[in-house]
């Protein structure tokens, strides 16, 4: 009898060590930056700046969580006195951070408004794909990230690559 209240008292206690070391983590990250715009948009658009802020849903131990982002970029016409453009996004990502290295990959879809100022604004799907390097700190975690970025439009389609450094808390 007494064996088996131990094995019911260990069991308990694995799982409930078990259960409080895979509690789910919420991040907040605020970032900015630069928008680079590339291909045939970097002929008709200067180089901007970009604002964004984040949340990160991860499980400790699991190398891939679920992040989801909002930005706002703002890009000037390469000719003087012409409109700005600019871009209010969100998307999902998946994060995947290798093992035992501050670097992680980061990809995922979104739908991207454009206002060139032509009064003729557009909403698009697009998707990002890039990569960043985390420092990780105690209480919060410095990073830089790159991301090549394609809105999908009628027009054809419009390429950045949006440069930021941030701060994830």
């Amino acid at each position: 009898m007494l064996r088996k209240s131990l094995y019911g008292v260990l069991t308990a206690s694995l799982l409930v060590v078990g259960a409080q070391g895979a509690e789910a983590q919420l991040r907040f990250n605020v970032n900015a930056g630069a928008a680079m715009p590339m291909s045939d948009a970097g002929n008709v658009w200067n180089a901007g700046l970009r604002a964004g802020a984040g949340l990160e849903f991860g499980v400790p131990l699991v190398p891939v969580s679920l992040r989801v982002d909002g930005a706002y970029d703002r890009l000037g016409l390469k000719l003087d006195g012409g409109p700005s453009l600019s871009i209010i996004s969100g998307s999902a990502n998946g994060v995947f951070t290798l093992p035992l290295m501050p670097i992680y990959m980061i990809g995922g879809l979104g739908m991207y408004r454009s206002d060139a100022g032509d009064g003729a604004p557009s909403t698009d799907l697009g998707f990002n794909i890039g990569m960043g390097l985390r420092l990780p700190l105690p209480l919060f975690a410095p990073f830089v990230e790159a991301r090549f970025t394609q809105i999908n439009g009628d027009g054809g389609n419009f390429r950045y690559v949006p440069i930021v450094a941030g701060i994830r808390f």
